[in-house]
């Protein structure tokens, strides 16, 4: 079998040299480091550029909207401010609308109050008016719509009251009671004698008859009727039951 041409001759190798094809040992020589392959660059693996993703652009700004409830809120001001503008306008300080009102009297009160009896009629002063009170009748029960507490008796008062000048304020507040031991009591709201003391207001010429009723003792009693800011004007003694 002839020799490979790629091998070397037997009398070529130095001893202890592996026997290697020449091509493999001529392209080592090219690529071994030394003097004569100083000028030799690797090749450098260049990444691929790929192209980018392209940006997706910015949405152009929308434009601003009000919520209904800014929308409410800014109506309901406009609305005030019309309103008020034509009431300014029309009311009688604006010059020219119109006389104002006139000023109410305040009537004056006594300072120490007037003293009287069952079947007298009293002068019941007040800071808007004037009229006049008086206890038709007083009598002494012992039922009512719900029966009175142990040891008290209900008194039922008939009174007759006319304003005369101005406007009287009839309040339920403003009358009360003292019995024998000074302790005061204010109108019964269980007594079940109509028609009873209300609030009203009463102008100059009107009267009104009521029953103003009390839970007390039985004894001799005091009944006050006092002005809006509550200072006692009448005093009316009330004699104890027979």
């Amino acid at each position: 079998m002839p020799d490979s041409p790629d091998r070397l001759d037997d009398d070529a190798l130095e001893p202890g040299e592996p026997i290697r094809r020449r091509e493999f040992d001529d392209l080592a020589d090219t690529h071994r480091p030394g003097p004569e392959n100083l000028d030799f660059v690797p090749p450098v693996r260049v990444p691929e550029q790929h192209p980018s993703a392209p940006q997706a652009e910015p949405d152009p700004p929308t434009e601003r909207t009000w919520s209904p409830r800014w929308v409410m809120i800014i109506a309901a001001v406009s609305v005030a401010a019309v309103v008020s503008a034509v009431l300014f306008f029309t009311s009688p300080f604006a010059g020219g609308g119109g006389e104002p009102e006139p000023t109410p009297i305040a009537y004056e009160v006594p300072s120490e109050p007037i003293e009287g009896t069952v079947g007298e009629s009293l002068a019941w002063y007040q800071h808007t008016g004037r009229g006049d009170v008086e206890v038709v009748d007083a009598r002494w029960e012992t039922e009512g719509t719900m029966p009175p507490s142990e040891g008290n008796q209900y008194l039922v008062l008939e009174l007759t009251i006319t304003a005369t000048a101005g406007e009287l304020r009839v309040n339920p507040l403003y009358v009360s009671a003292y019995d024998a031991d000074g302790n005061e009591v204010f109108l019964a709201p269980f007594g079940g004698f109509p028609p009873e003391l209300s609030e009203q207001t009463l102008a100059a010429g009107q009267s009104s008859t009521v029953n103003a009723v009390f839970e007390l003792p039985p004894e001799q009693s005091l009944v006050m009727f006092s002005d809006e800011l509550f200072n006692p004007v009448l005093l009316i003694d009330i004699p104890a039951p027979e």
